[in-house]
């Protein structure tokens, strides 16, 4: 073992990473090295913890370390390969950093630079994905609540276009339609954008590249799924 006057930061990031990924053993979850990762399958979905530094980092000063949660669907990848669908081709169900899946921006960045706090900054990390990340992963667990909550409500880290085509694939046409007319009258600042875009989508077809503005994919689903102008009800 090296002494720490001596580790880079590569190293330090490195050995943090192993420390993690040992609290996450008992619950199913293997961890690649060389990903920086934490994977456990659970039904038709692969849940994901990652992990990421920072080209700033300098020795004795800052080594810093952010968390990613990942709900990846290999069912859903084959459903969008053998169906018309808004993503294309991806198993992605929903992804992001600690802090978005929180619904709290400033959780989420560890300096694990000062050997002095290095330990309290790991458990830290452990208790944070334990109490974030761990119950995000399990709101897919029960497929018909799963759907039902985003039928209602935003879900952290799903984009409208994987929202859309995760009802699709694991509900039904009429469940996937409610949830797009209730994301718009949760956000009835956007109706004006969502008519405009419907409009042209209709008149000129939908544009071939990934739709992630919440009104270009509402429209586009209007028309791919056949819902219909969502402000009709």
């Amino acid at each position: 073992m090296r002494s720490e006057d001596h580790k880079s930061p590569r190293e330090i990031y490195l050995e943090c990473c192993e420390q993690i990924s040992l609290a996450f053993q008992s619950d199913g979850y293997r961890y690649s090295s060389s990903a920086r990762r934490l994977s456990k399958p659970e039904g038709p979905f692969r849940f994901e913890i990652s992990f990421q530094s920072s080209k700033r980092n300098a020795v004795g000063e800052f080594v810093g370390i952010w968390i990613q949660g990942n709900v990846h669907s290999p069912r859903l990848k084959k459903w969008r390969q053998s169906n018309v669908s808004l993503r294309g081709p991806s198993d992605i169900v929903g992804e992001g950093l600690i802090g978005i899946l929180a619904s709290n921006p400033e959780l989420g960045l560890w300096n694990v630079a000062d050997p002095v706090h290095r330990d309290a900054e790991i458990s830290n990390m452990i208790q944070t994905i334990r109490s974030v990340i761990l119950p995000y992963f399990s709101t897919f667990e029960d497929i018909p609540t799963a759907c039902e909550l985003m039928t209602r409500l935003n879900i952290p880290g799903i984009y409208v276009v994987d929202l859309l085509d995760f009802l699709m694939c694991f509900s039904d046409q009429l469940s996937t339609r409610m949830a797009a007319v209730n994301y718009l009258d949760r956000r009835p600042e956007l109706k004006p954008f969502y008519a405009q875009m419907f409009e042209r989508f209709a008149r000129n077809g939908i544009p071939d590249y990934p739709l992630y503005p919440p009104p270009e994919a509402l429209a586009a689903a209007s028309i791919v799924y056949q819902f219909g102008d969502l402000l009709d009800g």
